[in-house]
């Protein structure tokens, strides 16, 4: 079967002159200027200009684009001429691009697909329908959104995934990490992180399936460590019921304090343990 998608996206065409046709006929004035009028632009309502699609107009046979250009260098938006013509000629030249993505879908620009044997980023795919005339809901355009929207389009989760969080403890990744996952032979953990985040809801059957799968190999369960860390509770007072196990912490850490050797620690040690011992005898 014919495919109905493009097969290059920068080959010469009449559809790129149609399509820089289209830019220039669509050019917008600054809000302190007389704004042209655009047959195709009804409030905020703006689709593209079938330019080579011809009309009745004023009696003769035209281009879409030759009207919108005569309107255009002598008309302006809101003129009784251009409503008129806007109206008349709206639904004949003009129609709603294709798109790979739905209106609330975003495109993954780091993801990429096949297509005819060569390795495409998503946002190269969209621009080839971009710049053709291909109008939505055509069949052209739903087999392009069947063969590569699954892959290059998502709506963004109103609470991102976050496969380092348990509870309400979040970890760090571990960056150097890598998993086997059902997509592929083996990812990045960071990679995996960032595709949960950037397509999957907290809570959804893949974030927490995800998490039982990888959590253990890909975050950093000490990465919170300081601030779980239990400080032990410093004692003000001596042991009165034990005087050498308090004299040995005292002087080792004055050994460890002010660098003494060991030879000088154990002669200050023997010292202070045969006072104790007179003292208690």
């Amino acid at each position: 079967a014919k495919s109905l998608i493009p097969r290059t996206c920068c080959d010469y065409s009449p559809a790129m002159d149609i399509a820089r046709a289209e830019g220039e006929a669509s050019i917008v004035a600054t809000d302190d200027e007389p704004q042209p009028c655009n047959i195709c632009q009804q409030g905020s309502l703006h689709h593209a200009l079938k330019a080579e699609t011809m009309v009745e107009y004023k009696g003769a046979s035209i281009s879409c684009l030759d009207v919108n250009s005569i309107l255009a260098k002598n008309e302006n938006i809101g003129s009784d001429m251009c409503d008129a013509t806007q109206s008349l000629l709206f639904k004949g030249c003009c129609y709603e691009k294709c798109s790979l993505c739905s209106g609330e879908e975003t495109l993954n620009v780091d993801a990429t697909v096949k297509h005819n044997g060569l390795v495409l980023p998503c946002d190269e795919m969209n621009s080839m329908f971009t710049l053709s005339v291909t109008e939505k809901g055509s069949e052209q355009c739903d087999a392009m959104q069947t063969a590569y929207a699954s892959t290059c389009c998502y709506k963004p989760p109103e609470t991102p995934c976050n496969l380092c969080k348990r509870g309400t403890t979040s970890y760090e990744v571990n960056t150097g990490a890598f998993v086997k996952t059902h997509t592929s032979s083996t990812s990045f953990c960071v990679d995996v992180l960032n595709e949960l985040a950037t397509r999957e809801e907290e809570g959804s059957d893949t974030c927490m399936y995800s998490k039982t799968a990888y959590f253990s190999k890909c975050c950093d369960i000490l990465s919170l460590s300081t601030e779980l860390e239990i400080k032990p509770s410093i004692s003000t007072e001596p042991k009165q019921n034990k005087p050498h196990e308090w004299l040995t912490d005292y002087y080792v850490a004055r050994t460890q304090s002010s660098g003494f050797s060991p030879s000088s620690f154990w002669a200050l040690f023997l010292a202070a343990l045969g006072a104790v011992a007179i003292m208690l005898f």
